[in-house]
């Protein structure tokens, strides 16, 4: 379910395996000697601006609806409050973002990135190591 680019939160990847896939996608336009750009971008704070409804959407297709409902009551409906120095804040509904620390968190991520594959041609190389992206 993944896309094939990413390389964080997955068993038999690793950041020198991104490293390499993006050198070799690099020597191999400089050995055909063209002209290359690459665009880097860090997801700051990709975990908390998650929306659930865009992740619902693209997991529509692709698993159960069982199993659906359950990432859905994972990911709606979650509140917090604030305490700092014996004050507490009042209950606020938290909207967006996926639970950090968690074992479903990395896999949703990864799959609220996989849709970048779409953009990948002969072309485009894309290489995504959690946060990190590299196209």
């Amino acid at each position: 379910m993944e896309g094939n680019h990413q390389h964080g939160f997955r068993e038999g990847h690793s950041t020198e395996k991104a490293l390499l896939t993006l050198q070799s996608a690099i020597a191999e336009i400089l050995d055909k000697k063209e002209s290359a750009i690459l665009y880097s971008v860090n997801l700051s704070a990709a975990f908390d601006l998650l929306r659930p409804d865009t992740i619902t959407e693209s997991l529509k297709n692709v698993v159960d609806e069982g199993l659906l409902f359950v990432i859905n009551d994972f990911l709606l409906d979650r509140k917090f409050l604030l305490q700092h120095y014996g004050e507490t804040s009042d209950l606020k509904l938290l909207d967006r973002g996926c639970v950090q620390g968690s074992i479903l968190g990395p896999k949703l991520f990864n799959l609220y990135l996989r849709d970048l594959s779409r953009l990948q041609n002969q072309s485009t190389t894309i290489v995504t190591y959690a946060d990190d992206v590299q196209v």
